[in-house]
């Protein structure tokens, strides 16, 4: 067993999380076909999101076989690696950042804790026992943004139930038992409607839906692996994507998987080489949208999520292009996660035959393999980055 890991660069950074051989590209050209089509000039109702959000994204995680607390970031061409290391008081069940931009780790205890991460340097403060749920296994934790509060689900020995927590105070508040009473409810998240998901270990290995107010939950389905401890969810609010930093028991590996918020079924992206247990995107809740929504919005850019995403083989891909962009150079272009480009979609100049409004790109990723993506929009000093899976 690896003692240690040097992740500091990006590409073994990107190779502990994501690379197998299903992302080895052989050499691939840009070979990506794509269409492209106008589809409105009318910028009366434009909106720009979060563009003051800086470039680098991350997801931070807990290496519960190496103690190692690192990053690794949501884009090509970014800084990652390994930032400290760190020996939980029990046991780093989970984490989740907060609306107040805080990024928390939960130790399961008993009695269970509240830790905060310092995303600079790794360094992780314990701020206190959580009181509320004593003799209570804290397997996960979730943030709601709809109304900024803050749940943990934890398991007793014959029921999964759901808590409230005052994250100043660290008072736990039951709302209700969820799931069912044969397995441990090991990992939750919540989604940017305020819709709650979750799933158990094996024996049952199923997924639930839950309502974080009332804490009434629904069966899903089969999860489609055998799960043990030492698991996290998130959802990526950008795509609202829900992703499990799993276990599973089959293989004896960590696995990234998304999760079909419908059906519950999850789909193997990539094997993890060692055990995460911790796993919590930067989703940026404390940086205020920003809007333009005047005449002023042909100077700008919007720059869409693909739809469908994951995909299988085609999605399609819009946005905004602004009269003040008149005499810029445009490419919109699809790289691996080692960062190598494998299509060029757009790649042309802005001249008077471009008229200011949304263009849609039909992207077809049949002569890829499965992974992860990203898809980068270049327009004079404007720069954005969006991922997309591709699933076969």
């Amino acid at each position: 067993m690896k003692k240690d890991l040097l992740f500091g660069c990006f590409i073994l950074l990107i190779e502990f999380c994501f690379s197998t051989a299903n992302f080895a590209q052989n050499n691939l050209s840009s070979t990506g076909r794509a269409h492209i089509s106008h589809q409105s000039s009318d910028f009366s109702h434009l909106k720009i999101t979060n563009c003051s959000r800086a470039q680098c994204r991350y997801i931070y995680y807990y290496d519960v076989t190496n103690y190692v607390i690192g990053r690794f970031p949501d884009g090509p061409g970014c800084p990652g690696g390994k930032l400290a290391y760190w020996t939980p008081p029990t046991f780093a069940s989970a984490g989740v950042q907060g609306g107040n931009g805080n990024f928390y780790i939960l130790d399961s205890g008993p009695p269970s804790s509240l830790c905060q991460l310092d995303t600079s340097n790794g360094n992780v403060t314990i701020l206190g026992q959580i009181n509320g749920m004593e003799g209570v296994i804290a397997n996960g934790i979730a943030y709601n943004a709809v109304n900024d509060s803050y749940f943990i689900c934890g398991y007793s020995g014959s029921t999964n139930d759901l808590y409230k927590i005052d994250i100043n105070t660290l008072t736990a508040k039951l709302v209700s038992s969820v799931g069912s009473s044969g397995s441990p409810m090991i990992a939750i998240a919540i989604n940017s409607n305020g819709i709650g998901y979750g799933y158990e270990l094996m024996p049952d290995n199923n997924a639930y839906t839950f309502d974080p107010v009332t804490g009434a939950s629904a069966l899903l389905g089969s999860i489609g692996f055998e799960a043990g401890y030492g698991q996290d969810m998130d959802i990526d609010i950008e795509t609202d994507i829900i992703y499990l930093a799993a276990f599973n028991v089959n293989t004896n590996n960590g696995e990234l998987r998304i999760m079909d918020p419908i059906t519950g079924m999850t789909t193997l992206v990539s094997p993890f080489p060692d055990q995460i247990s911790v796993f919590e995107f930067d989703n940026n809740y404390n940086i205020v949208p920003v809007e333009f929504n005047s005449i002023l919005a042909p100077l700008v850019f919007s720059f869409e999520q693909n739809y469908p995403n994951p995909l299988n083989p085609t999605t399609k891909i819009s946005f905004v292009i602004g009269s003040a962009f008149n005499g810029s150079f445009v490419t919109l272009k699809v790289h691996d996660v080692l960062g190598n480009e494998v299509a060029t979609l757009v790649s042309e100049e802005i001249r008077q035959g471009w008229t200011a409004g949304e263009y849609e790109v039909e992207f077809n990723g049949s002569e890829l393999t499965s992974g992860i993506y990203y898809y980068q929009l270049k327009a004079g000093s404007f720069i954005q980055t969006k991922k997309m899976i591709i699933l076969k």
